[in-house]
């Protein structure tokens, strides 16, 4: 038998934690109002719509914001499956967080996979029920499941864009599990550092997670090719509120970095201002 368990750190701090992608300060209080705003909006609810749902998913809390996320927190209870913990910081939650995983082990389980999960960006329907296809086989030696061909999305105003991202934060780690020492988990390195401690999987299915880019980020940017609407097809509807309006602006944005001097400019001008991109 094999577990699988998606992993959330919801708010722990590191100690390099200090400045966004914009270089302003972090101020944690107000980070973390708008993290539960993003969580609800996206992360949850992408969750949520998983088509597989025998999986735990465990979200890590930071000791001392319990005034913030305990709303949170009891919405989150009446969910079996997950399973809210308090750390103190980071190095805690690297140190510990293999116990708790053992808590949640049934005594049948062979292998376990964990998976990252950031509280700002969506799975698709499919993402737990694909990892379970692909680890389905026999497991004798821990290896790490990257999709490394998702989507980036701007969340305001919404883009998207097809994203080739290898060892993302959306990788797995497969481990049999041993009767002597504690698993890994995934959070054992950095996603990207990966490649040099266990093998690598590719499986090149495509559309499988959506990393949203927005103002506070701590680092990421908006990468990648322009994507139509088709693309996320399993995602919340909500997202593109109006899928042929959207089509026909990166259409024409398209053609605009094809032919810098392409007819029409003004047209693509007052298209993109009527919609709320300036």
């Amino acid at each position: 038998m094999i577990q699988q368990f998606l992993i959330t750190r919801f708010d722990l701090n590191s100690k390099d934690w200090k400045l966004d992608k914009n270089y302003k300060q972090i101020d944690k209080t107000e980070w973390l109002v708008i993290r539960i705003q993003l969580f609800k909006k996206y992360c949850l609810p992408s969750v949520l719509n998983q088509k597989e749902k025998s999986f735990i998913w465990i979200i890590y809390f930071q000791v001392g914001y319990e005034y913030l996320t305990e709303n949170l927190v009891q919405e989150l209870s009446k969910y079996s499956f997950i399973k809210p913990i308090y750390k103190h910081d980071y190095e805690d939650f690297v140190a510990t967080s293999p116990n708790d995983i053992l808590k949640f082990i049934s005594p049948e389980t062979k292998n376990i996979i964990t998976t990252r999960l950031d509280n700002d960006d969506m799975i698709s329907p499919s993402f737990t029920s694909h990892v379970r296809r692909v680890t389905s086989r026999s497991i004798k030696k821990p290896f790490i499941l990257d999709f490394p061909y998702g989507l980036c999305m701007q969340a305001d105003p919404v883009v998207f864009t097809r994203y080739n991202h290898k060892l993302n934060q959306f990788i797995s780690y497969i481990e049999p599990l041993d009767a002597v020492n504690k698993p890994k988990t995934v959070y054992a390195q950095q996603h990207n550092q990966w490649h040099n401690h266990a093998a690598v999987l590719e499986d090149p299915t495509p559309n499988l997670w959506v990393q949203v880019v927005h103002e506070r980020n701590i680092t990421n940017q908006l990468e990648g090719v322009l994507s139509y609407s088709t693309d996320i097809k399993g995602y919340p509807e909500q997202i593109v509120a109006l899928p042929a309006t959207y089509n026909l602006l990166i259409f024409a944005m398209k053609c605009k970095a094809a032919f810098p001097t392409i007819p029409g400019r003004y047209f693509l001008k007052r298209l993109k201002k009527s919609i709320g991109f300036g």
